[in-house]
Formats: structure tokens, C-alpha cells, sequence
């Protein structure tokens, strides 16, 4: 994938084993690299960044995600609950049909006792989807003891599963990391094969090898 922007000389490449970083130091044109591309990525508005994945044009909005805060990733909102449900239903209607099976004849039957129990008359209705028992369960990622690049790995991991995100990028994520964590961060990056391109307002003494460095310094030159 290749993403442009008419301001940039150079394209933005994305490649297997690379970890692409925007160093941008004047400050207005930070303020507007990140107001755009959040502008396209998360409301789906038209804008000046064009990503392009063999030589076609893809919409940013269903393909990049922006992380501009990485404490505030939520794998708990109602788009994860919503996929997460789909995918126990998918289970609970293949590989665990038994137990499902008997979980709804159990429910009819605690049913019908109830109606026969009750000193009034009383009837009730069979249940024939699974869904409702699932939200009593309240399925849900457990990320409570991960440290903050594990969070970060697994959202990425289920934004690429459940809404086919390819592209990730962090607003000045090298401000909340160790060298090691970055380290190990980036191997991990690499292994899942994800793109990513951070995007950081200074650029650190120490980069990576891994690192492709375009860099916009506080006169607009591009290094």
C-alpha cells in the first residue's frame, strides 16, 4: 500500500519488515497531517491523503485506523460486542450445538414449570435463538492484564478480524513506550504483518533498523 499526500515530494510506502515513521516538527502542519487524516479515517470524509494498494484507490475510512490516544482504545463498545456475540452464535450453532441444544430445551422447561407454578394464568414463549442467553453472558475481551503494546496488539489484531482494517496509525505512540517495548512491539508488528505508520511531532536520537524515516522539519523541508 502507498499513501500520498500533494504537500509530500515522497509516497509513503508500506512494505513486509518495515515500520514507516512521519516525523513532523512545524507545528501548523502537524496540526493539519492529523486533523485530515483523522478527518478520513474516522468520519469518511473526502480530504487530500490517497491510499492506494496496487495501483487502486481504497477508501481510508474502511481500510486505516487512527489510534490518536493509545489509553483510550476501547475493545469493549458496541462494534466489538456486536461481532463478539456474532461469533459465539457462529460457535454455539456449529461446534458447541449440543450445549446450546440443551441450554434452550432447559430454558422451556424452566418455562413450563414456572407457568405451572405461578397462581395465575400464565404462558410463555419457547426460546429458539441462542442470542439472548449470550448478552446475559456478557462476552467480552479481557484486557485488564495486558501491558499497554499487548492492548495495542490485540486491538489490532480483532480491528483486522472483525472490520478488515489493513492500516494502523498511532499519533506519537514513541512517547509512551520504552526502547524495549517499542522494540518488541515492532517484532510483533512485523510478525502479524500489519502496516502502521506513526506519525511523532520530534524525532527521537534513537530508531530502530526497521524504521523508514520521513522527516518534515519546523522550515517544511521534507529530509
Amino acid at each position: 500500500m502507498t499513501l500520498a499526500h500533494p504537500e509530500f515530494s515522497r509516497c509513503i510506502e508500506f512494505a513486509e519488515n518495515t515500520v514507516n515513521v512521519l516525523v513532523v516538527e512545524n507545528q501548523p502542519m502537524l496540526r493539519r497531517v492529523v486533523t485530515g487524516l483523522l478527518s478520513q479515517i474516522t468520519c469518511g470524509d473526502g480530504g487530500e491523503f490517497v491510499l492506494s494498494d496496487e495501483h487502486s484507490i481504497v477508501e481510508l475510512g474502511k481500510t486505516a485506523e487512527f489510534i490518536t490516544d493509545p489509553f483510550c482504545i476501547s475493545m469493549s463498545d458496541k462494534r466489538f460486542q456486536t461481532k463478539i456475540n456474532q461469533e459465539a452464535v457462529k460457535l454455539c450453532c456449529a461446534e458447541l450445538e449440543e450445549e446450546t441444544a440443551c441450554l434452550l430445551t432447559s430454558a422451556s422447561r424452566l418455562g413450563a414449570a414456572l407457568t405451572v407454578s405461578l397462581d395465575f394464568s400464565a404462558d410463555y414463549t419457547a426460546p429458539s435463538d441462542v442470542s439472548a442467553f449470550l448478552k446475559l453472558l456478557d462476552l467480552h475481551i479481557d484486557s485488564e492484564s495486558m501491558t499497554l503494546p499487548e492492548r495495542l496488539i490485540e486491538y489490532m489484531k480483532l480491528c483486522r478480524r472483525f472490520f478488515g482494517k489493513k492500516l494502523f496509525v498511532f499519533l506519537n505512540l514513541k512517547s509512551f513506550l520504552s526502547d524495549r517495548e517499542l522494540e518488541l512491539f515492532y517484532g510483533t508488528v512485523m510478525y502479524e504483518k500489519f502496516d502502521i505508520l506513526l506519525i511523532e511531532g520530534v524525532q527521537r536520537e534513537k530508531s530502530c533498523s526497521c524504521e523508514r524515516v520521513y522527516i518534515i522539519d519546523s522550515d517544511l523541508c521534507e529530509i
